[in-house]
């Protein structure tokens, strides 16, 4: 019986590891019209931007990038993110619970006029 016991919580933990992994993985999506040309994601706690997760690479209207936000920054709940389009406005969203949504969708009205 012990044994039964022992395999169950091993379970249940690997479970729930399972669950905390793929809830830091954010389907970031650009629906704003234009080309998003950089991509920074930061925990809400930070006072810094982060690095352009992009890199080389473009977001072109209607498409998505996968980030793996733990594998970043480790366990955070919480995220803003700012993409920038080709004509340098930057698209924001702030304060982002992953806990409750792993999609982010940046739309035209997400634009920040004065970036």
């Amino acid at each position: 019986m012990k044994k039964v016991g022992l395999v169950m919580l091993i379970l249940v933990l690997f479970t729930g590891f399972a669950f905390a992994q793929s809830q830091s993985v954010v389907t970031v999506v650009n629906d704003t019209g234009y080309l998003g040309i950089a991509l920074f994601i930061s925990p809400s706690s930070s006072s810094e931007a982060g690095d352009d997760l992009l890199g080389n690479d473009l977001l072109e209207d209607g498409e998505a990038v996968e980030v793996n936000l733990a594998a970043i920054y480790g366990n955070h709940s919480h995220y803003d993110f700012i993409m920038v389009d080709l004509d340098g406005d930057a698209y924001v969203k702030a304060n982002i619970d992953i806990r409750t949504t792993n999609t982010v969708i940046f739309e035209f009205w997400d634009i920040v006029w004065d970036w």
